[in-house]
């Protein structure tokens, strides 16, 4: 079993906090157009490199959710095909508010506090439902720009 040490130093390392904007499209019900909407999302992610994905599985396990997702190596300016890596996502906001942040408030990450901040603050505007607002959308808007 990894320890919280283990995780938090992992974490630090190569763990992100990301609030993510995307666009909905629906049809408006009982109308002949669709709806397109802004949808924000929030990730926690850990990078690793091949062939040591491994450890991903390991935190998968240790936080009880979450996917481990292959990937490609990008291709570098220079045509060279990079090392390929495996990241572990946790998407489902009902993951991130009971497991996720309960964990890093208790063993808050170094280096990387003030990103977990605002992204805590995010997923708390989002359990409030206020990302659904106008004012809301806007404010998670300015809290992304300022993380990346």
């Amino acid at each position: 079993m990894l320890s919280s040490d283990y995780i938090i130093g992992f974490v630090d390392g190569e763990g992100s906090f990301t609030i993510g904007i995307g666009i909905s499209i629906a049809r408006a019900k009982h109308q002949n157009f669709l709806r397109y909407r802004e949808q924000i999302f929030l990730v926690f992610a850990i990078t690793q490199g091949s062939p040591r994905e491994w450890i991903l599985e390991e935190i998968k396990r240790f936080f009880g959710c979450g996917i481990v997702v292959p990937a490609k190596g990008a291709l570098g300016k220079d045509g060279v095909r990079r090392e390929p890596y495996s990241q572990y996502h946790v998407y489902r906001i009902d993951d991130i508010i009971t497991k996720i942040i309960p964990f890093f408030d208790e063993h808050p990450p170094i280096l990387k506090l003030e990103e977990y901040k605002k992204w805590r603050e995010a997923a708390e505007m989002i359990r409030r439902k206020e990302h659904l607002t106008g004012e809301g959308i806007e404010k998670l808007k300015q809290m992304k720009a300022e993380l990346h």
